[in-house]
């Protein structure tokens, strides 16, 4: 099967750690997500467990990822066009790091309490200067927002199991590198060159080439990713056609889109 083969590839050709930031905005600052930004290059030792997409078997669940820069947004707002419900994983983080959560708890446990804000939330800035140049201090941080990420994404589809869309999809652009594939029936890949990516990422953060280029080949590459697609989106050309690319293959689903 697929699942199969994905976990077998996992196994053998995950990258090594790297320890350096997705999504930066400044260099040592865990972003509000807390997720996207915590593991450039990191894949979890094994897979997350207990994530087989049959623990929904009434909903189809999508997962959406890409690169920096593939335009996975996009193609979010495209799905929620058609009126099918989506979840944003770097939502979902935020979720897991506030105060009182399992994961605020054992962020703290863990880093100690000079992380900890004036008003007892997480201070990210803090908590990036510990953890992104050490990879260590970062796997021991993926560790406790990933699974929790996980729990929380099955929770909120089950949840929507007695509702009418028979499909949920769930954008995140670390789906592979946490294994939260697995609980998907679907990986869909959206990818453009890596020229085109780091030309959007220039402009977008207003970076020199050099700069652009270091963040996006922190990443996992698009050969690595689409190894695991079901479906693959080239997201390079007209707006319309990759508009009607995601609503052929939504209609294999859903025909009455």
């Amino acid at each position: 099967s697929i699942q199969e083969k994905r976990l077998l590839w996992y196994q053998t050709n995950k990258p090594p750690s790297t320890g350096s930031l997705w999504r930066w905005g400044t260099a040592s600052f865990i972003t509000v997500s807390g997720l996207c930004s915590i593991g450039s290059g990191v894949m979890a030792d094994e897979p997350v467990p207990d994530l087989d997409p049959s623990f929904a078997p009434n909903i189809t669940k999508i997962g959406v990822t890409g690169s920096i820069c593939a335009g996975k947004s996009t193609v979010l707002q495209y799905i929620s066009d058609f009126g099918l419900p989506t979840l944003d994983a770097d939502l979902l983080a935020h979720e897991t790091y506030l105060e009182g959560t399992v994961a605020y708890t054992k962020i703290i446990e863990t880093f100690g309490p000079t992380i900890v804000a004036e008003d007892g939330s997480i201070n990210r800035r803090q908590l990036g200067s510990i953890v992104f140049s050490d990879p260590a201090q970062m796997k021991k941080l993926t560790d406790i927002v990933w699974p929790q990420v996980a729990q929380l994404a099955q929770e909120k589809i089950i949840s929507r199991e007695n509702q009418l869309s028979p499909i949920v999809v769930l954008e995140a652009a670390i789906l592979i590198e946490a294994g939260w594939y697995k609980m998907c029936d679907e990986v869909w890949v959206v990818t453009v060159p890596r020229n085109v990516s780091i030309e959007r990422l220039m402009e977008r953060n207003n970076l020199t080439r050099g700069e652009a280029e270091k963040r996006y080949d922190s990443q996992i590459s698009n050969e690595q990713r689409v190894k695991f697609a079901d479906f693959e989106i080239d997201n390079s050309g007209d707006i319309e056609e990759t508009k009607q690319l995601v609503k052929k293959r939504l209609a294999t689903f859903a025909p009455k889109l």
